[in-house]
């Protein structure tokens, strides 16, 4: 993300849309009393790392994390042609086996390694400085239920590898690569049953990813390099930022790149080879002009925030559609789908911006931040949930699930039906008329 992004934005953002500041507070000691039963090591201080770690001074502002915490409620069962998750097969003996109740905090050149173990993890996983987590031939569970958040974030020049291991995360989790550090998957599988979920991964900044022969998901931003090979399920979440691109996304990822030839403000990339994309997922901003073109299954995220300021943008007609041809518009930015099925709108507001959405079937109408004035009629939503100093006002719409206002935000009911419940949080308002 670029610089765009006003200190509000970030402010706001980073205590609602993203694991970041609960990864700041829980991750700042190791723990004490007893060691972990793994194996960590010291590696030999080496004059190139020190130097490299001096360097580390990027701190770009954040955006708005479009699947939220826990994606795995947008992603339903694979179909055709996309390859399923593989599940963990049954049978595997492990060595040994390990239920971890303490955080794991690598920092400096701690290395961990966790191998031929059937491991289990039930709180978070930081690391940072130099140091490696090492998971091979093994089964690794994450465990997020309960009370707070389970995450893991490797940030500076840390770095994690993952080769012949099985994975599971309960119900699902989120995973930040960040700044220097980088993320290599081989030859691993993701459970897919009904008491496990994903990994949603936030790659940012310069942060590297390498994948073969595993499932990936994640939202890519700033200048992170991805590479996938022989992935049999891939969904990426693209920042495009003020980007100018023109691209399809295809199923079938025999050899592909992104941007292609001709994008421009765009500073990450992708390269897929060999591999099966289940959906794709773009964000736009007031600064882009993006045409996606033959593709089928795309989550559209419209975010309007700075640099608009008590702008009124209105949204018509945003149905979970095949598109031959559709221009969508709002000041300066453009979105034009050519020959492409939407799996899902997320439209956003921020900061003291106001949208106006009608005859639309969106995803949950929950990322609003600020002070902004959001107003939805005749639509049909899975959930509403305010905060901050956000507005909203649902008129003739049609909620499946909660209705929420929390903080010093205020939702008004006009003729629209809930099937969920109404639930106040803080100052939090909720009034029907």
């Amino acid at each position: 993300m670029r610089t765009l992004t006003r200190a509000i934005l970030t402010a706001a953002l980073g205590t609602s849309l993203a694991f970041s500041p609960v990864m700041a507070n829980a991750a700042v000691v190791k723990p004490a009393g007893r060691k972990l039963p793994v194996k960590i090591v010291r590696k030999a201080v080496k004059p190139k790392a020190l130097a490299a770690k001096a360097g580390i001074v990027s701190k770009l502002p954040g955006s708005p994390i479009i699947f939220g915490p826990n994606p795995v409620i947008n992603v339903p069962t694979l179909a055709s042609p996309t390859a399923p998750i593989k599940a963990v097969p049954t049978g595997r003996v492990f060595a040994k086996a390990v239920d971890n109740n303490q955080s794991i905090v690598l920092a400096g050149d701690d290395v961990m390694v966790i191998s031929n173990t059937n491991f289990v993890q039930n709180q978070n996983i930081i690391l940072r400085d130099r140091a490696e987590l090492i998971i091979k031939d093994s089964a690794f569970t994450q465990n997020s239920s309960g009370p707070g958040v389970r995450y893991l974030e490797a940030r500076d020049y840390s770095q994690i590898k993952i080769s012949n291991s099985d994975l599971r995360f309960s119900p699902g989790t989120n995973w930040r690569i960040t700044d220097h550090a980088s993320l290599n998957i081989t030859g691993s599988s993701v459970a897919a049953d009904a008491t496990s979920g994903i990994v949603w991964h936030e790659i940012t900044k310069d942060a590297k990813v390498e994948i073969f022969g595993a499932p990936f998901h994640a939202s890519i931003t700033d200048r992170a390099n991805i590479s996938i090979d022989r992935s049999p399920d891939v969904f990426l979440d693209l920042d495009l930022n003020g980007a100018i691109v023109d691209q399809e996304f295809p199923r079938v990822l025999t050899d592909f790149n992104f941007p292609a030839f001709g994008g421009h403000n765009v500073y990450f990339k992708v390269h897929i080879t060999n591999s099966v994309a289940y959906r794709w997922g773009i964000k736009t901003s007031p600064m882009s002009n993006v045409t996606v073109r033959n593709t089928d299954g795309l989550n559209v995220g419209l975010v309007f925030g700075w640099p608009l300021e008590n702008a009124t943008i209105a949204l018509d007609g945003l149905q979970l559609a095949h598109y031959d041809d559709r221009l969508i518009t709002a000041r300066q930015m453009k979105l034009r789908l050519i020959n492409t099925t939407v799996s899902e709108w997320i439209p956003v507001a921020g900061d003291s911006n106001t949208l106006q959405i009608s005859n639309a079937n969106l995803s949950a109408q929950q990322w609003d931040w600020g002070w902004a004035n959001v107003s939805l009629s005749n639509c049909v939503i899975p959930a509403a949930r305010a905060k901050q100093n956000v507005t909203m006002t649902l008129k003739d719409c049609s909620v499946n699930g909660d209705v929420t206002a929390a903080d010093d935000s205020k939702i008004t009911l006009v003729n629209s039906t809930i099937a969920g419940k109404k639930i106040l949080k803080g100052n939090g308002q909720i009034k029907e008329q």
